[in-house]
């Protein structure tokens, strides 16, 4: 049995499984029990992630994303990360070092082995940062510093929470929750709760681990307006800009006495760091006043 605890994830098309194991079999192990579940099962997906969830002798739940715990010093807990694409019927393998990937096809011939794993070579790539044309504008905010000074701490903490998911691609759903509650907490759109003394804290408590994601609602739009600023949810600026060309035919003509809007917003992230750039965005003669965060 392992020391050290592993996430095991089971994708079938937009379905994610997912077990998380403190107490976990070491890899011989768990490649043996894979082994016998795959030498008794055809390709078929689904008959193959219920037999996988029973022959591993793991506990599991649904999840709407990936995690993954390395990238701090939080991932020396884990050993291992498994992940069975069975659409594509294979199994990857990633610890803090390298990601390998093996067939599936090779278990129902014969047991897996470590070997049978081949690494994938994924050279870290510089992060991309779109540069737009000018002109620029930079904005004015009325801001009083205290409550700047609150907001950023708070947008700092945010982003150091779930630093985990931030460092990693992740899919519609997760963005969603993290830049509406950008948004929320750039707007004070928050409930602030005291606690006293020093209860018990069950597992997981009121604190994020490195295996949590978001649990709050959001909604499914992705233009949102707080106070007189409208944010423009996108991953993509590119995607983000044309929403906002989109989004200023269907409303601009509805309000002819507005010829300006105050500013658009396109929450992105670099790893766990939200940057700010501006850029004026001409449209039917009207100004577009675009802040991307």
């Amino acid at each position: 049995m392992s020391v050290l605890s592993i996430l095991v994830f089971i994708t079938q098309g937009t379905s994610i499984r997912r077990s998380y194991s403190r107490k976990p079999p070491d890899c011989d192990t768990l490649l043996d029990l894979i082994s016998r579940v795959l030498a008794e099962q055809e390709k078929c997906p689904e008959k193959l992630s219920v037999a996988l969830e029973r022959g591993t002798k793991l506990v599991w739940e649904d999840v709407y994303d990936f995690v993954n715990p390395f990238g701090d010093r939080r991932g020396g807990a884990f050993s291992t990360v498994w992940t069975f694409d069975l659409e594509k019927d294979v199994l990857f393998l990633e610890n803090k070092d390298q990601l390998s990937v093996a067939p599936l096809e090779i278990g129902r011939q014969r047991p897996l082995t470590l070997d049978d794993f081949k690494l994938l070579d994924l050279p870290q790539q510089p992060l991309e940062q779109t540069i737009l044309p000018g002109p620029y504008w930079e904005p004015e905010f009325d801001q009083v510093p205290r409550e700047k000074s609150f907001l950023g701490r708070a947008l700092r903490g945010f982003a150091f929470t779930w630093r985990h998911v931030l460092r990693r691609q992740m899919n519609t759903t997760t963005f969603m929750k993290l830049a509406y509650a950008t948004v929320w907490i750039s707007t004070m759109d928050f409930t602030i709760l005291e606690r006293t003394g020093f209860e018990y804290i069950t597992e997981g408590g009121p604190y994020v681990k490195v295996v949590d994601l978001q649990s709050w609602e959001t909604p499914k739009a992705t233009v949102v307006k707080a106070g007189s600023t409208w944010f423009v949810l996108a991953q993509d600026i590119q995607d983000g800009l044309e929403m906002t060309c989109c989004f200023g035919q269907r409303t601009l003509p509805e309000t002819p006495n507005q010829n300006e809007l105050d500013s658009i917003f396109f929450p992105l992230r670099s790893k766990t760091e939200f940057w700010v750039t501006q850029q004026r965005v001409q449209w039917h003669q009207l100004n577009w006043a675009v802040n991307l965060v």
